[in-house]
């Protein structure tokens, strides 16, 4: 009885304390449980409450609206155990320290908490309160001006009558005060603003309205929305906004008119150095760009080509016809607007550049036998703009007594953007004593340019009847007068001569079979035995190239024309919206309106046929099999420009390389004879193994800048990362993108015709190895792949790199001729095999030079390596041997001097041995690793660094860290990583660290870098490895019915059972609910998946598959959605958008505002019919 009394009083005791607490509870200030607190909504959040005495128990309230006296804790943490009604739903926790957790903080929970805190049982409880005021970040994150759609710091807006300018900041909660103020700040003139606030679903939304005076033209004002934002919701609390107005008619009478041509580049200056603000205008209110220094520093420029200096100074690189018109700078130093204005036109000098006259050639002055009555025309053609043209005579050297000019007509005729201008007009000589006349049909303009076209011309006068147009080419011939009937009779002597003649020796031939005309030389216009003997030697040398092609360099014995090799594989040309599309056939490139021009560039990686297409067109064009003689070149020029060292002129290039040693052409002759061709075409092969390519004065520079021979079609080979510098603005970029499975078959059939089991076998080794298989995307890995496997397909099917494959392929031209030399020959061979370390190091030192000799010297080879040695790695097949000359100074005796040049069969092989020089050079570098490998650029030596990561497990090691580390260079560690995949544990290691970053797959990858990344997401999902986050960057295709991503390039990924964040960003794409709802099917299959964002294009209003939407919604899968800068999240329950802060439905209305902003932002890309027609060879 006593031990229950006793604790019967205690009971009492406890609950009595506990009402005169709960009557009257008085909150006490803490300095851990501040208030108020801010919370942002939509993510978990805590509400501070801690202190540095411990405590027993504590009871979280809600006393928004009443005492808690009256009311149960939604929160209970006693004895370290929790409970309440809020735990229990899963709406609060509690940390340790006794602070509250809102697990989903929402607007609901902006309220006054109350914390009930006992430390002891004898001591009465103390009470702690705390607002809780709840946080959104407005969309979009900083202030927005009416009629500004840019998501930029700086906004320029003309006046357009509007009096009302309005900033607001949208959604947001609490409201974030703005206000307007003027730039330069001034104290004297404060803006009068007008302040509203709006409520939007408990979503604030604050705005400014500024009335804007009238002001006189022109004007140029600088106004600022600031923000008070102490609570850092936004991401730019400023929008700068520059109003202008022009009226150039009312404030420049004058304007300046600039002249100049085309191409050129163009300077418009615009004030002075102390410019504030300055806006470039085109008309009619076209903006070209803005600039704006001080309160920030910002150019924008709308138009490529462009740009603008510090003092705000137009820049056009090279100026079009579309940049004509009237530009009006509008600037301001802050105190004053002022105006400039010029009048931009262009001119384009005619082709050919002087005034043609019918008769006369391009010599500029010739004779014309005439009689004393006639007419006389002259032309100027391609001229902007119309020229005006006279006939008549040089310093008035003579007077309307001699010569009368009548029926005087000028026409003119546009093509395009330039005009033929002619002039006809009759003439009567009445002074019977002139002998000779000389005239000038002179040429004027707006350029003083125009002046040097003009043609002068002796006229040689007769009084017999003479055609106008009939030129004398020795002003001492003399005219012998031939009765008529003797030469009617002496012609038809001579052709009744001839037809007895074929009739009684010749008997008819067979008329010639289809391939014997297949080696006449292309048709010439009046073509002469000159011209005839010239084209027949550049022939004959094309034959010697085109008709032994090596697929495998050490197979002298078996060479294969190349018509019977080559396959044509995939063609890409970049279009105007900077995008690479299909071009079909490299038919296409002569005629196509995409690739139109007189530059263009034929990029592709190393191995991807550039010179086997070279090698094709020569084919096509010795063989005339255009689809008619006129559509081939007359003329055509193939320069292998790793031997261009030192030329000086094209003439000087086609007479040592193109022509036979015994040919009777000099280079006079040579440059006489293109000059005479009525079309020619020139291919530049290997730029990126030309030796002067950091000379920009070197005459190929010049013709790739179109400085020189502008009107011929000139097609340049090189590297996709070795681009010529000074490209004009008309070249067209057209590249070679591999092998697929169908080029593949068609390679198969040429080589192995009548052996299906062998190519059948060939291609289930490929399906068999992914490695491999990409690896032969590449035309000339795949021939060397096809060749080998007929000799043993043993090895190569365990081929699972880069690495790996060129060791096998290097082995078999080793083992080849090993099998035909003696023992002795065999043992030294060995060696050399084995040990080419002086090899390796001439090879990276030709990598390391900034000239990138192409080859040597063979005199200087042999003596580095040995004779011995050189001579081996000839018959091998790894070095090439070429005759070429070394040009030395100009006063020296030998002047061009015949060589013998050495060089690597193909420039993988360099890369090959260079990168074993490359790995000792690493194992050494040290700190200065950096340095060391920032001097190779991956984008040109990608092999170099997969070969390094092959050879070396160490070296691997730190040049994969060195290329994740630099921005730009992740998708080549990836490539490199796959090197050294069967390393273990360091592959692994570099593998779990690309996991756990963003790896991004976009439009402009190469296929073999699509299908590396591909092998290293499979990998990850075997390995059970999670990928954080995968960006397809325009290269989003289609998800397939095996819920496998497919890329615009044709490769599929693995299926990601994996991967936590998929984010689809894909400009100008409008999805259909069946497209998305297909994503949705597919990425569910991720365990892990938690978000999936799609950006930069349109989707559907609406999705009703309630299947996926619970699937989503139970998965707890976020799906977002950005447009352009607005944000939106997918409601799983209704299937509908809600804006992404807050809880506003995206109405139907907003939808169709959402698109038809989005089509105005990204209008489709303009499409072009692609041509049928076959073209020539150029």
């Amino acid at each position: 009885m006593m031990v229950d009394f006793t604790l019967l009083v205690t009971v009492v005791v406890v609950f009595s304390l506990a009402s005169v607490v709960h009557a009257n509870p008085t909150p006490t200030e803490l300095e851990g449980c501040p208030s108020p607190q801010y919370l942002e909504s939509g993510v978990p959040g805590t509400v501070q409450c801690s202190s540095t005495e411990s405590f027993i128990d504590i009871y979280w309230y809600d006393s928004t609206k009443a005492d808690i006296s009256n009311k149960d804790p939604v929160l209970v943490y006693k004895g370290f155990k929790k409970s309440g009604p809020g735990y229990t739903s899963g709406e609060f926790d509690v940390d340790p320290n006794g602070s509250l957790i809102i697990t989903d903080v929402t607007i609901e929970h902006e309220m006054t908490f109350t914390a009930e805190r006992i430390t002891s049982r004898s001591d009465p409880p103390v009470y702690y309160s705390v607002r809780v005021v709840v946080t959104v970040a407005p969309t979009p994150a900083f202030p927005v001006v009416d009629r500004c759609d840019s998501p930029a710091q700086v906004c320029l807006l003309r006046h357009n009558g509007t009096s009302e300018l309005t900033c607001e900041v949208r959604l947001s909660r609490p409201a974030i005060p703005l206000a307007w103020q003027p730039w330069p700040t001034t104290t004297d003139d404060p803006m009068a603003f007008i302040t509203d606030i709006r409520n939007t679903s408990s979503l604030l939304t604050s705005s400014v309205s500024l009335a804007v005076p009238s002001v006189d033209l022109p004007s140029l004002d600088v106004l600022l929305c600031k923000a008070n934002d102490t609570l850092n919701l936004l991401r730019k609390s400023e929008m700068v906004v520059i109003t202008y107005n022009t009226n150039p008619s009312s404030s420049v009478k004058n304007p300046e008119k600039i002249l100049v041509e085309r191409e050129s580049q163009v300077h418009l200056p615009c004030g002075t150095n102390d410019n504030l603000v300055v806006i470039w205008e085109r008309q009619p209110e076209e903006v070209v760009g803005f600039s704006i220094n001080g309160i920030v520093n910002y150019t924008h420029l709308y138009e490529t080509g462009t740009d603008l200096d510090s003092s705000g100074l137009l820049i056009i690189a090279q100026v079009g016809i579309h940049h004509e018109g009237r530009y009006t700078c509008l600037y301001s130093d802050g105190v004053t607007d002022k105006i400039t204005i010029h009048d931009l036109s262009l001119f384009v000098m005619p082709n050919p550049a002087y005034a043609v006259v019918p008769g006369c050639g391009p010599e500029r002055y010739c004779v014309l036998k005439v009689g004393r009555r006639g007419n006389l025309t002259c032309t100027v053609r391609g001229v902007r703009p119309a020229v005006t043209l006279e006939w008549g005579f040089p310093d008035g050297e003579a007077t309307a007594d001699v010569v009368t000019f009548f029926n005087r007509q000028l026409h003119s005729h546009e093509n395009g953007e330039t005009t033929d201008v002619t002039l006809s007009i009759g003439y009567q000589i009445h002074d019977t004593t002139v002998q000779r006349l000389t005239l000038e049909c002179s040429v004027s303009g707006p350029t003083p340019a125009f002046s040097k076209l003009s043609t002068p011309l002796d006229l040689l006068v007769t009084d017999n009847d003479v055609p106008t147009t009939q030129a004398v080419t020795s002003t001492n011939q003399l005219s012998v007068v031939i009765p008529v009937v003797v030469i009617v009779s002496l012609l038809i002597v001579l052709i009744v001569a001839v037809i007895l003649i074929r009739k009684v020796f010749f008997k008819p031939t067979r008329a010639k079979k289809a391939e014997d005309s297949e080696q006449g030389i292309p048709m010439i216009s009046k073509t002469t035995d000159e011209m005839t003997r010239f084209i027949g030697e550049l022939r004959g040398t094309y034959e010697n190239w085109y008709s032994a092609v090596h697929p495998i360099p050490f197979l002298e014995d078996k060479p294969y024309p190349v018509n019977l090799l080559f396959v044509e594989g995939g063609i890409e040309y970049l279009a105007t919206n900077d995008r690479w599309e299909s071009l079909g056939t490299y038919h296409n490139i002569p005629s196509d309106p995409r690739v139109k021009s007189s530059r263009r560039i034929l990029e592709g990686e190393p191995g991807y046929g550039k010179t086997t297409l070279t090698l094709q067109l020569a084919y096509e064009w010795c063989r005339g099999l255009g689809e008619s003689a006129e559509e081939l070149p007359d003329v055509l020029i193939i320069i292998r420009l790793r031997q261009f060292r030192g030329i000086t002129s094209l003439a000087e290039a086609i007479k040592l390389f193109l022509l036979p040693k015994d040919t009777e052409f000099g280079e006079d002759d040579v440059d006489r004879l293109l000059k005479e061709a009525p079309s020619k075409g020139l291919i530049l092969d290997g730029f990126d193994e030309y030796p002067e390519e950091g000379d920009k004065s070197s005459l190929i520079q010049d013709i790739v800048s179109r400085k020189i021979l502008q009107d011929t079609p000139v097609l340049l080979t090189t590297r996709s990362s070795f681009l010529p510098r000074n490209m004009t603005a008309v070249t067209k970029r057209i590249r070679l993108t591999g092998f697929n499975g169908k080029c593949q078959d068609l390679y198969l059939k040429r080589i192995l015709p009548d052996d299906e089991a062998s190519s059948a076998k060939i291609k289930e080794i490929l399906q068999d190895n992914p490695v491999l298989a990409d690896l032969c995307q590449a035309p000339l890995f795949f021939a060397m792949f096809a060749h080998l496997s007929q000799q043993n397909d043993t090895d190569i099917k365990s081929i699972s790199s880069a690495t790996g494959f060129f060791r096998y392929v290097i082995s078999c031209m080793h083992h080849h001729l090993k099998r035909k030399m003696d023992d002795e020959n065999v043992v030294k061979l060995e060696r050399w095999e084995k040990d080419h370390r002086e090899l390796d190091k001439i090879a990276y030192e030709c990598l390391d030079e900034q000239d990138r000799p192409s080859g040597w010297e063979k005199v200087e080879l042999c003596n580095s390596l040995g004779e011995s040695f050189v001579d081996q790695y000839l018959r091998i097949g790894i070095f090439l041997e070429e005759d070429s000359v070394r040009v030395n100074d100009a006063g020296m005796i030998d002047h061009i001097k015949p060589i013998q040049v050495i060089q690597f069969n193909h420039k993988l092989f360099g890369e090959w041995y260079a990168a074993h020089h490359l790995v000792e050079v690493i194992r050494t570098a040290g700190d200065d690793l950096d340095e060391l490998l920032d001097s190779f650029d991956p984008n040109n030596y990608q092999y170099l660094f997969r070969f390094v990561c092959g050879i070396d497990v160490t070296a691997a090691a730190d040049v994969i860290s060195y290329l994740q580390s630099v921005d730009g260079y992740e998708p080549y560690a990836i490539l490199c990583m796959l090197e050294q995949k069967n390393s273990g544990d360091l592959f692994i290691d570099h593998l779990k660290r690309l996991c756990s970053t963003r790896i991004q797959i976009s439009y402009a990858n190469t296929r073999i870098l699509d299908r590396s990344i591909s092998q290293i997401l499979e990998i990850a999902s075997v390995k059970q490895l999670q990928v954080n986050s995968l960006t397809l960057d325009s290269s989003f295709l289609e998800m397939d019915e095996n819920h496998c991503i497919v890329l615009q390039s044709g490769i599929r990924l693995p299926c990601l059972t994996n991967l936590k964040e998929l984010w689809i960003d894909t400009v100008r794409a409008e999805y259909t609910v069946s497209q998305i709802e297909s994503i949705f099917k597919g990425m569910l299959k991720s365990k892990c998946l938690e978000r999936i964002t799609f950006a930069s294009c349109i989707l559907p209003e609406r999705f009703e598959d309630e299947h996926i939407l619970v699937q989503l919604q139970e998965r707890k899968v976020t799906v977002t959605w950005h447009p352009s800068s607005s944000g939106f999240t997918l409601d799983t329950q209704t299937g509908t958008w809600k804006y992404k802060e807050g809880r506003d439905d995206l109405t139907h209305r907003d939808y169709v505002g959402e698109v038809d902003t989005y089509r105005t932002m990204h209008p489709p890309a303009p499409q072009v019919k692609p041509s049928r027609q076959r073209g020539r060879a150029m």
